[in-house]
């Protein structure tokens, strides 16, 4: 299973506690470590970061909620990511 925090909320929810309990910034390096490979030799900002794990855990609550489904959730936070990744430049 992928150890990046964007991941953790849209699967097993037993996960949410374990990136409570590191808090942001473990999480954060570790998506960042994870998203490298795709940077072309940049590096994704701090800023685009937190909005991705604010995204992740927003999208993670409406899909739990009913207001949208898990697909949807899933789509929408895979855009905002490519989209961070798209804007790194090296």
């Amino acid at each position: 299973m992928c150890k990046c925090a964007w991941a953790v909320p849209l699967s097993e929810s037993s996960n949410n506690a374990e990136v409570s309990q590191y808090g942001p910034a473990q999480p954060a390096r570790q998506c960042r470590d994870a998203l490298s490979p795709f940077t072309a030799g940049g590096s994704i900002s701090q800023a685009g970061l937190r909005a991705m794990l604010g995204a992740a855990q927003a999208l993670s609550h409406a899909a739990a909620n009913g207001e949208i489904s898990r697909e949807e959730a899933q789509q929408e936070l895979l855009e905002t990511i490519l989209g961070m990744v798209r804007r790194v430049t090296p």
